[in-house]
Formats: structure tokens, sequence, C-alpha cells
């Protein structure tokens, strides 16, 4: 029983807290405010304080009475709105004086002498003087305690004063189950500059009990003084995270350190450890000389958030100075530009008055959150020297949980985005240029209509490296800075002769005002002898065909779509065509593109390969011209299905009709289904199907919840196999990737971890196998009511090089629960990388039961030959086929399905081959070369890349003298003896069959 007793206060009733006792925010309310107002939100006390005459601050408080000095005071922080908001706590009694600075997270303070006793705990805040009510700050919870858990709690040996040779114990109580061992830094308080006692940044501590964990250190001669003065006097506090929590102890102790190491505080107004860090960052980037100081950008579209938009945007993010919110909440401030309510198409034109060698461009996005405050999608650096021709200098994509491993931070890159609002970062990402440019365009490309920055730095080249200008070497363009553009990703118009292919456009919309509203058309001139499938058009001089398409969007800020468009050239053409948009009747800017005709091989769909395009919905075979004629062409022989779509019965027997047309030509089928993210559909932050963390409504999936939505999800499951009667069931489940961070602190989940005795990853994969064991099971039984044998179950990026995956383990979900490994290989054409991995995963395997996901675009689009090689290398190590995602990726250039068709057609009179054939280790003279070798009896294949671009030559020791050679792309004949000696020329690929 709580310990309370009321006592009068300035005609208001407080309530003192006596020694281990706990005070939650509902007690919290009945503490005494002082010019401060409070509301419970969401299990904390939520408080701002009330502009008063005398000034914007406030408090609320109560007596704390039955401790000592040796007890420990804590205080539990939910969020605030402001760093701002400059929370504290302070013993307001008579001869009192303050305790320190709260964060977000656990603050704990060792009991100071001034408050012995019965003391006034006072939570102090600062309001805003502009505002009736300031920002509003989360009050958790309240306690003191002899023994305090969550704190990293540094005690000194001897003494009360650290010197250089004081000895420093760091421990740790926690009722956590952590996945790992807890890290301490330091930094000063306030402000979050760096600290330490010695050369270490950070200390790992060591387990060293049940929940206990310690770790034992030395102050010598690289410590850092106190930058204290009398205007300002810091604390050094211990900070560590625990599951996603901020954990601080401020150290009680007095420093006497003259080292004549000083703390850099150049850092030293951050509101947190994570803006420091970032901030921090932003600085080592920036190093050198900034070339676009003070300069005036370009801002393509306009700028439009409220907050922040105002006649100085054109510079604000060139000024050279950071947000002036030391939370980095950049989206209430004039001196930050941001795009919230369109395209999420951002162009930055920069010049920088002349010719200028530079590395790298730098530029801090917002993101972070699991809302709508997320990083760019996609950076692309455009250069020139003429501001009329720009070529391609450096391109980062955003990677997926799942692809974090792919990140390089200088093609892709990964940042955890689970973050609840408003707790969001400023992230510097730095863009390699490495080219000579006094033109520059940066597109940013949002993952939501939100793109928020704050400053942008373009740093001077000191020395330039052999790849310096490569961007030179690229295929250059025009990249209009207005109007209504549309334009194909690459500068030629692909079309393959007798087998149309989706060609789609890119629309970019940089009109102004209401020129946006304006009614807009594409159009699409073709030279003689070429046609757009079932569209008719007007026949101009010279046989040209003009096309035209109106376009429409849902409303002035949305995006536009591009109709998939099939154009078909029966005969030999060339020449060149033209795309270009109209806008309330005008022309605008006009892309004239030669026309580049290849005659793919004619190609008959594999016996058994299985070849598949998973991610290509029924919609788009539907509008495909004599779809399930022409598709197996192209060498597919399955088709995708949706059936998790097939809401009702008109959609149900939609796709049903849509199957059977598939099942009767020929094809196999793939039911695609993203299992347990159906689950989530509609529902809201704090569902009971996510973790239940007190405090934390999110939308983290719960490992161990089997309610009654789990168990609707396996009859939908069950539900779409019976009506769509499948050959494969391929999930793509990335629900599960943050699950190491949400379960130690889920309730349930701590429930059934201690009930189960397991270890937190044992009781994680335990229920990852249940749930996919439960997944099959609604799979057989959908294949029974339906009347049909089991379908193959594949599952994306698993894989038994990478056996951990979310709450999955390989061993305990293969061959149990999946019949197969699914690699995803969205590696941007690097068939190196293919190579390697399918190699790999088919060693531990130790059979071909492995099909991969490649891609022609996603994560990166790239030459379309590198199709060819990706193919070639996943048949030649191990793979039974190759899958695709997705559609939309082979639309924006025919050669793209071309070179998927000519690496197929290079093996189609050996499929046997490449099935039963062993992989087998093999090298040549040229070690820079790749070697790929598939033996069965007295056949071969054998593949050689030089990706390397090395010199041509190399010579291959044949496993026997072979009879037969032939070279199965040029379709030719040749003689060899069993020193096999011959050329690939750089970037390119051999592939021969070999009889002995």
């Amino acid at each position: 029983m709580k310990k309370f007793f009321s006592v009068f206060f300035a005609a208001a009733t407080a309530f003192s807290l006596w020694a281990d006792d706990v005070v939650t925010a509902s007690d919290l309310q009945k503490w005494r405010h002082s010019s401060a107002t409070s509301e419970l939100v969401d299990g904390s006390l939520r408080v701002r304080v009330q502009t008063q005459p005398r000034g914007a601050w406030g408090s609320i408080g109560s007596y704390i009475k039955g401790h000592s000095t040796n007890h420990y005071l804590q205080i539990k922080l939910g969020e605030m709105e402001s760093a701002s908001v400059a929370p504290g706590a302070a013993n307001s009694s008579s001869n009192g004086g303050k305790i320190g600075n709260i964060y977000t997270g656990v603050n704990t303070f060792k009991i100071p002498p001034h408050a012995a006793r019965t003391f006034y705990l006072a939570l102090t805040m600062l309001g805003d003087r502009r505002e009736k009510v300031g920002p509003w700050i989360d009050f958790q919870e309240v306690r003191t305690t002899l023994q305090p858990f969550n704190a990293p709690v540094v005690s000194l040996a001897n003494g009360d004063t650290v010197k250089v040779g004081s000895k420093l114990k760091i421990t740790l109580r926690t009722r956590e189950t952590l996945s790992a061992l807890p890290t301490v830094r330091f930094c000063l308080s306030p402000g979050f500059a760096d600290y330490k006692f010695n050369h270490q940044d950070k200390i790992t501590l060591k387990k060293s009990g049940d929940g206990i964990y310690t770790a034992e250190f030395t102050v010598d001669n690289n410590a850092l003084m106190l930058p204290n003065t009398p205007q300002k006097k810091y604390s050094v506090m211990a900070l560590t995270t625990l599951n996603g929590m901020n954990c601080y102890y401020t150290l009680p102790f007095k420093f006497d350190l003259n080292t004549g190491k000083e703390v850099d505080v150049t850092l030293a107004n951050s509101g947190s450890l994570q803006v420091r860090d970032d901030r921090k960052l932003w600085l080592q980037h920036i190093r050198g000389v900034n070339l676009v100081r003070g300069k005036k950008l370009r801002l393509l579209p306009a700028t439009d958030y409220g907050l922040t938009k105002d006649d100085k945007d054109v510079t604000d993010l060139t000024d050279g100075r950071l947000s002036h919110r030391s939370d980095d909440r950049i989206w209430f401030g004039k001196d930050a530009c941001g795009w919230y309510f369109g395209d999420p198409q951002i162009y930055i034109g920069i010049d920088l008055g002349k010719v200028q060698s530079v590395e790298k461009l730098v530029i801090r996005c917002l993101g972070g959150t699991s809302g709508n405050f997320k990083f760019p999608r996609m950076f692309n650096v455009f250069v020139s020297k003429d501001g009329k021709t720009y070529y391609p200098a450096a391109s980062m994509q955003k990677l997926a949980p799942c692809e974090a491993a792919q990140s390089d931070w200088k093609n892709y890159y990964y940042l955890s985005e689970d973050a609840k609002m408003p707790n969001t970062r400023m992230y510097p990402f730095a863009l390699s240029v490495q080219a000579d440019a006094r033109y520059i365009i940066l597109n940013i490309v949002g993952e939501t209509g939100s793109v928020f920055s704050d400053e942008l730095a373009c740093i001077k080249a000191d020395r330039k490296g052999a790849g310096f200008n490569a961007a030179y070497k690229k295929e250059g363009r025009e990249i209009p800075m207005e109007g209504l553009v549309v334009r194909p990703r690459v500068n030629e118009l692909a079309v393959m002769q007798g087998l149309p292919a989706p060609q789609a456009f890119l629309i970019t919309d940089m009109r102004a005002g209401d020129d946006r509203k304006k009614a807009a058309e594409i159009v699409l001139e073709l030279p003689k002898g070429m046609s757009v499938i079932g569209k008719k058009g007007e026949t101009l001089a010279n046989g040209v065909t003009r096309y035209i398409f109106p376009i429409k969007r849902a409303n002035v800020n949305a995006k536009y779509s591009c109709p998939n468009l099939y154009i078909a050239a029966p005969g030999k053409v060339s020449g060149t065509a033209t795309v270009y948009a109209r806008s309330g009747g005008v022309d605008q800017f006009k892309s004239v593109l030669p026309v580049k005709q290849v005659v793919p091989p004619q190609l008959k769909p594999f016996k058994r390969l299985h070849i598949s395009l998973s991610w290509m919905h029924e919609d788009s075979g539907r509008q495909w011209p004599d779809f399930f004629n022409e598709w197996g062409k192209f060498g597919f022989n399955t088709v995708s299905l949706f059936p998790r779509y097939w809401t009702n019965a008109y959609y149900v027997k939609r796709g049903q009709l849509f199957a059977d047309a598939a099942r009767k030509a020929g094809y196999k089928t793939i039911m695609n289904d993203s299992s347990f993210h159906e689950m989530a559909r509609g529902k809201k932050a704090g569902h009971e199907i996510y973790c239940q963390i007190p405090g934390r409504p999110n939308t983290m999936h719960c490992p161990t919840y089997r309610g009654a939505d789990y168990a609707k999800e396996m009859e939908r499951v069950r539900r779409c196999v019976a009506n769509s009667k499948p050959d494969y069931v391929f999930y793509d489940i990335e629900t599960y990737h943050f699950v190491r961070s949400s379960a130690p602190v889920c309730t349930r989940c701590k429930a059934v971890l201690a009930k189960s005795g397991k270890s937190l990853d044992d009781m994680l994969f335990a229920h990852g196998s249940g749930m996919m064991a439960d997944l099959k099971k609604a799979i057989a039984q959908g294949s029974k009511d339906a009347g049909i044998k089991m379908p193959v179950i594949g599952s994306y990026n698993r894989q038994p090089l990478h056996p951990v995956y979310g709450v999955e383990l390989w061993k305990d979900t293969y061959p149990a629960s999946l019949d197969m490994a699914q690699p995803s290989l969205y590696v941007a054409g690097r068939a190196v990388d293919v190579h390697n991995n399918i190699r790999a995963n088919h060693k531990l395997l130790g059979n071909k039961k492995l099909l991969p996901w490649l891609t022609t675009g996603c994560y990166g689009e790239f030459e379309s030959y590198k199709v060819e090689q990706m193919v070639l290398e996943a048949l030649m190590n191990g793979a039974c086929g190759v899958t695709y995602f997705g559609f939309t990726e082979f639309t924006d250039s025919p050669l793209d399905f071309y070179y998927h068709i000519k690496a197929l057609a290079a093996v189609k009179d050996h499929e046997d081959l490449i099935m039963d054939g062993k992989v087998t280790d093999i090298t040549g003279s040229n070690k820079d070369m790749l070697y790929s070798m598939l033996v069965n009896g007295d056949e071969a294949l054998l593949l050689v890349g030089n990706y390397n671009n090395s010199a041509p030559e190399t010579l291959v020791k044949l496993p026997f003298k072979p009879s037969v050679v032939k070279d199965l792309r040029a379709g030719k004949t040749i003689s060899a003896g069993q020193n096999f000696k011959f050329n690939v020329p750089r970037s390119d690929i051999r592939l021969f069959y070999l009889k002995k």
C-alpha cells in the first residue's frame, strides 16, 4: 500500500513520496501544479506550462520523505514535444538546490546531501512566452530506492573526487531481457557533448549475476577536463540503451582533472544523444571547403510546408547553420525547407559559379519514424559543366530491413525507421560526386510525400583519384527544370522485333501554380513500321504515327502514373521516336530517342526449370495483349496470382477465370501471399496483434500473439489456396525484423518467455517455426478442400547462408515448413554476388531446391545486359530456376526482357544438364575472372565471366578432353583440347557446352 498522507502547501494538496515507493502517472496528477496544466495520455501525465506575466516556466512537485543519501531518485520520462522544455529535477525546499537535468527515458540521481531526509521535489520545465501554453512533456514514473534498476550507476573506489588514477565501477541492474551485452557511454549534461575518462569511447559491460552487468576502469591522462564556467555548469552522465529505452545516471562526484585535454563543446547544444551523434557525423562529412555556402538554390517544386516555408528557403540550406532546434524537429522551424503535400520528386539545382572540383554532396534529411516522416527512398546526383547536358555522378537507394546487409553507404543505405512520433532524426547523407562541375542537380525521391532538410554542403575535392570524372564517361542527357516532362529512363526506345513488351515512361511535374491544374497528355511519335497495340494514331509526314494518351491523377499534388504501352515492330525498323507531354494543349520538353531494335531468339517454356515473374498482378496479365499466347515466348512457365486481393465473390470469380485460363494454356500458377502483413491490414497502433509495450502503442508484430486475428489469418490463407488452386505458394513475410527490440519489453512476450524457461532467441525461434508450421497446415487444408496436391512452398529471402530471418531459424523451417530456399539477390546487376550466393547456398543445401529472387531494377537500375549474366550465374551454380520482383522493373525498357530471354535461349537445349549436373569447382589462368561448371557424365557446361574488366585471355584445364565444344551464345561449334584457351571480352561472358 502506498504510504501517502496529505499536507497543506500553498493552498494546494501535495502528497509525500516515501522511500521505495513508486509514483505512477495517475498519482503524479495529484501533485502540486505550479503554472502547469496536465492530463493523462496513454499511461503518461502530459504536462504543459501555462504562460504567466512573470514568465514561461512551471513545475509539478511533492514532498519526498523517509530516505537518506544512500537512496537514488529515479524519474521516467516519456516523450516531449520539444527539447526546449528543458525538464529538470530540483530540491525546492529552503537551502535546496538543483538535482539535475532529465531526458526521455529513465533518469537516475544519487540523493544529494541538500535533499537528505525530507525535501520538496519539483519537476521543472519551460514553456513558450509566445503561446498561452508551452510544448507538452510526458512524465511516467517517479521513485526513490536503495537499489535502482535500469541505471548505469557509477561508483568511485576512494573519496568523492575523480582524479587521474581513480578507479570507477559501473553497475547496471535490470529486469529487462537483453539480446546483447549493454554498452555505456559518457556525455555532458546539458548538451550531450562527448566525454571520456580514458581512451575508451564506450565500455561494454559483462554479465556478473542474474540481471547484473558490471565493468571497472581507471581514469588516465586521456580524461577530459570539464568546461565549467561561472555562467554554465556541466555534469557527467553515464548512458546506456536497453531495448530502445535510454537510461541515464548523473555522476555525483567532484572532478579534479588537469590533463590538458578539453571537451569539444561544438555540439554542446544538442537536445539528445541521437541529435549529438547525427550532428557530429554532419561535421565529419563536411570537413573541407563548402563550395555552395551562401549560394541560392533552385528548388523544384517550390517548398509547401507552412511551418517552414518563407522567402529565405532558397538559401536556408546553404546558410551554414543547422536547425536552431536542439531536438532537430525541423518541421517547426523557418530555417528549414519542407515538402509535404505533393509528388515526392524533389529537384535541387546548384550553380557553383564556375567549374569546380567536387568531392561530395552532403544533405541532412528528416526521417526515422514508422509514420509519414521517413528518410528518402533515393538520392540521385547529376553534374554538368555547361548546364545543358547532365551526367549521373551518384545514386543511393534505401533498403528494406530484410536487405539491410547490402547497405554500403555508397549505392545503398539502411536506417531503422521504427520510432514513434515525434522521435525523428536528421541524418547527413553523403553522396560521392568525384567530378569537375559547375552545375549540379540533386534529385530526392521521397518515401512519402514528406521531404525535409535544413542544410546542404558541396565539398571541394582536394585531390583527384583514378575514378575522378568517371561520370562524364556515362551517357549524358538534358534535365529540364520546368514544365511537365515525360521521358524513358534510358536515352533510347528499345523494341523487340515480333515480340511486343510493355514500355512505360517517367513523368515529372515541375509546373508551378495554376499550371499544375492543366489537363495533361503523353504524346508518342513512332517511325514507320512501329505501332502501339490497341491504340489508334494519327499518320504524319514520313510515315510517322502520333499517339496521344490523356493522363490523370487524383489531385493536383498527386503523382501521375503512366500506362504500359505495348509497341509492336513486326519487321525491321530504324530512325527516331519522340515522346513529350502536353500541358493545357502546349507541347513540353521533347525527348528525341534513337530506336534500338533487337531480335529475340525463339523460346519455349522449360519443363523442369522454374521461370517466373512472381510479383506480377493478374491485372498486368489482363492488360497484356494476347497474354497467354505471348508469355511463354519470354521463357516463363508460371503465372502469378494474388488471391489475397480477391475480397468478394466478384473478385474471386474474376481471379479464378484468370487462373483457369493460365492452367489451360499450360502454365503452373503461384499464389503470392504476404502472410501476417494481411493480418495487420486496417489495424491501428496498439492493436492486440502488436507487441504490448506499456505507454508505447506500436505496429511491431508480436511473435507470441495467437489470438482471434491469428486464427483469421490462417483461415484467410486456407481460403486463398482453396480459391486459387496454386502449384506454388511464395510468402513475402517481412514483419518481424524489430522483434528483438520489441519482444523484451512486450508484456505478452515476457510472460511467454518466463513460462518457457528458454533464452529469448530460443523462445522467438520456437514461435517463428510454429508460425511457419501453422501456415503450412492452412495450405494443406486449402489444398485438400480444393482437391489439388500440396503446393511447393517458398519464402522470400529464406536461405541457409543467412539462417536467421526475424524469428525464423532455417534449420527449424526447412524442410519442415518450406520446400526450397529463396535468397533475395536485388544486387543491381552484380553477377559476382549472384554467383557467390547461389554457390554457397547450394553447398549448404546439398541439392538444387534453390530459387533466387532477381530483379531488373529494385534497389538500383543497371544496364540491361547484366540480366543475362545474373540468370546464367544462378543456373550454373545450383539454382533450379529464377523468379523476379517485379513487373514494373521490367517496364522501363524491353531490353530487360530481351536479355532474360537471351540467357534462357542459350541453355534451352540443356535443361537436364542444368538440373542434374554437379556444380564443379574449376578455375583458369586468369584469376580475375569468375568460373562456373556443371558436369553430368560425359557432358558439361562452362561459364566464364570477365566482370572485373581484366585482360581477356584465359586458359582452363577441362575435366575431360572434349570431342564437341559449342559456344552457346554465338551458336557456333569450335575446336578445343583439354587445355582450353579462349578470350572473354571485358564486362562480358562466355558460355560453352562440352561433350567428352
